[in-house]
């Protein structure tokens, strides 16, 4: 069987240095050559920055502001500009995928990500993701398609040309967005829960903490973008407060009428 090949996309803003340090860093752990990632940056001055840390990085300018744009950035790309159907993207900061209560292996991670495409092409499925928070009491070694988050941190996307790209708007939710849209429009979404990830989801240096000004304001604006979803999507979640703003739950029973 002909191996899948996908490209990979890391979203990031001010993040030249951390970036190499972290998930750059990951995946040359797992012998993922750098001619096979891409890196988005909003604008030719933090392309430069980028360049200097790291000359060997292929730099895309998405001349955007805020995570909502970049994404949609990304899905229009990669949809429009080339000829890919395979893509995973990643964030910036992320430490390790762990496997249950192990760091993944190199091994595992490519059988992890071909089994997750083949599923969602067998399924009629374009988004796949992973566990996002490494609890080994909620992990399980099972795939589910019922309506699970799948964090935008690290998720799979195959492009499947006959749609238009599922775009979002929301800066906040953006991938709890992507993820309602897609099960509402394949009938599911999948998901590895023997994997989770080790990343922070509350960096304050660099990335949507920083473009929104400190951890108060992202926190407000959390909030705005939480009720405003909630509107949007009335059965398929609800409002979870936290020390930090807020977030959204989905609803794993809902059931997809249309």
């Amino acid at each position: 069987m002909e191996p899948i090949n996908y490209r990979i996309c890391i979203p990031s803003y001010k993040r030249a240095k951390m970036i190499n340090l972290k998930t750059l860093a990951f995946l040359n752990r797992l012998q993922v050559p750098i001619e096979g990632i891409d890196v988005v940056v909003e604008t030719e001055e933090m392309k430069q920055d980028y360049l200097e840390e790291n000359s060997n990085l292929n730099i895309i300018v998405s001349n955007t502001n805020g995570i909502r744009e970049k994404r949609n950035f990304i899905r229009n790309y990669y949809q429009f500009e080339t000829d890919t159907r395979y893509l995973i993207c990643i964030d910036d900061d992320m430490d390790n995928i762990m496997d249950m209560d192990k760091p993944i292996t190199r091994e595992a991670f490519i059988d992890a990500t071909q089994q997750a495409f083949r599923l969602c092409e067998e399924k009629g499925l374009t988004l796949w993701g992973v566990s996002p928070f490494h609890n080994t009491f909620f992990m399980k070694r099972n795939i589910s398609t019922n309506l699970k988050y799948i964090c935008g941190a690290f998720f799979g996307l195959i492009i499947d040309r006959k749609y238009e790209p599922i775009f979002t708007t929301f800066n906040h939710y953006e991938d709890f967005c992507f993820t309602c849209q897609h099960f509402l429009r394949d009938n599911g979404t999948l998901r590895m829960n023997w994997l989770a990830l080790k990343t922070k989801y509350f960096n304050p240096k660099g990335g949507i903490t920083e473009w929104y000004g400190g951890k108060d304001k992202r926190a407000e604006a959390q909030e705005t973008d939480a009720s405003k979803f909630i509107e949007l999507y009335p059965n398929m979640a609800r409002i979870i407060k936290k020390k930090y703003g807020c977030d959204l739950r989905l609803n794993y029973r809902y059931k997809n009428s249309s």
